[in-house]
């Protein structure tokens, strides 16, 4: 594998924009429908976060706890970091409650009819085998950037960690994929 890299559009920004900062006031102040609006807005991309970090069985009620945490502690939301790293923070630490509460319940993810190739299961198949190589902490720093597409400041961030740490991370884990990709023996 030659490179794992993408392009981070120029217009992202740490800070929410102003339609989203208006719902935040507005909900900080106790504005159940402007909170409601910020939910409609990031529903899906949540979704998407904790349906990649607990079963289907488990993500209505993390989705649920989520959004309770959020409303709960929504006065609390300082504007250093745009709103969705600040609740994609809580999910992700509703999945560790969920995984904690919930040890070891391992599942075989069935393959429906989807109409994909072999050669793309292939490429599936050894792309996972490759992440299985990682650490879970560097599974999780590949996950947030490549399928949340969030930057390396709003990961450290979220996380918790230094930005220049977190970047060796992010070298160092993609340089395991690339060996285990030249050789997914």
């Amino acid at each position: 594998m030659k490179s794992i890299a993408r392009s981070i559009p120029a217009n992202w920004s740490s800070a929410p924009s102003g339609s989203e900062r208006r719902l935040l006031a507005a909900a900080k102040a106790g504005d159940r429908g402007a909170f409601d609006s910020l939910v409609g807005m990031h529903s899906d991309s949540l979704r998407r976060f904790v349906s990649r970090r607990v079963p289907p069985s488990a993500i209505d009620d993390v989705m649920q706890d989520t959004w309770i945490s959020a409303w709960n502690h929504c006065a609390k939301y300082v504007e250093r970091a745009r709103f969705r790293t600040w609740l994609m923070s809580i999910a992700l630490n509703k999945c560790h409650d969920w995984h904690r509460q919930n040890r070891p319940a391992v599942t075989q993810t069935e393959l429906e009819d989807t109409g994909i190739s072999f050669s793309q299961l292939d490429l599936a198949a050894d792309l996972e085998k490759a992440l299985s190589a990682l650490c879970p902490g560097d599974r999780e720093l590949i996950d947030l950037y490549y399928f949340e597409r969030m930057s390396m400041p709003e990961i450290a961030r979220m996380l918790g960690r230094n930005l220049n740490t977190l970047k060796y991370q992010f070298y160092r884990a993609h340089r395991v994929l690339a060996e285990h990709l030249e050789d997914p023996s």
